[in-house]
């Protein structure tokens, strides 16, 4: 019988149990950082547990709890965490399937799990990006975050900020050679016009003030990329 077949067979119980009646999975091998953790924990604090865990019942091993988690240990310990600060009630919302017939089934459906719940990096660009709106319309009501903008953004999605900067500078160097692409894809139809040339420029120069943008949020020194930008603004075609 397949995995998923073995699920679909079985009954699944939406409950709310006490989290201390959970036990974790030594056979997860995801890790989780603490930027990742300290953000979840900010918004199950803020919003609640929006997603249940998956656990299954099983009252084999001798220490006192019901249910061994299949995913979400992400979200369970960051309801630990906020209990121990006293921020939350230690109610944990599950999902609960079937236990396994043997360690293989089971590990298959560790993996399965969080396959789910795992975000690409082209998921993890567009959130970048709504949280840059978010950014600046908070800015723009005088609700500006406390700390670097990279920080707080990293801190929403779980991740650090300088992971925040990578996925940006990535994304000006892919845009770059899209466009030197679409640029040479021309050339090679037409001769190329000054209104080529002037395209050209305006791209080049948003690269550039994205750049320092970028540099100047990691306090490295945009003094040579200035002086190329006023020089492109004087520029006279």
């Amino acid at each position: 019988m397949s995995l998923l077949s073995a699920m679909s067979n079985g009954k699944k119980r939406n409950l709310t149990v006490d989290i201390e009646d959970v036990r974790t999975n030594e056979k997860n091998c995801y890790n989780f950082t603490p930027e990742m953790l300290i953000s979840l924990a900010n918004s199950i604090e803020k919003y609640g547990q929006l997603e249940n865990a998956t656990v299954y019942e099983d009252v084999t091993p001798d220490d006192g709890r019901k249910y061994t988690l299949i995913g979400g240990e992400s979200r369970y310990r960051a309801i630990i965490s906020l209990v121990e600060q006293g921020k939350h009630e230690g109610k944990f919302n599950v999902t609960v399937v079937n236990k396994p017939e043997d360690e293989v089934k089971e590990l298959e459906l560790i993996l399965q799990d969080n396959l789910q719940r795992h975000k690409n990096k082209d998921i993890i660009k567009k959130e970048i990006e709504m949280y840059e709106e978010i950014y600046a319309k908070l800015v723009a009501i005088g609700q500006k975050p406390d700390g670097q903008k990279r920080d707080w953004i990293g801190m929403q999605i779980g991740i650090s900020g300088r992971t925040v900067d990578r996925y940006k500078e990535q994304d000006n160097i892919n845009n770059i050679i899209e466009n030197n692409n679409i640029s040479n894809d021309n050339n090679e139809r037409r001769e190329p016009t000054i209104k080529d040339v002037e395209k050209a420029l305006k791209r080049n120069k948003k690269a550039i003030e994205k750049t320092i943008s970028l540099m100047e949020e990691v306090g490295v020194d945009s003094t040579l990329l200035r002086a190329i930008l006023i020089d492109l603004d004087n520029i006279s075609l």
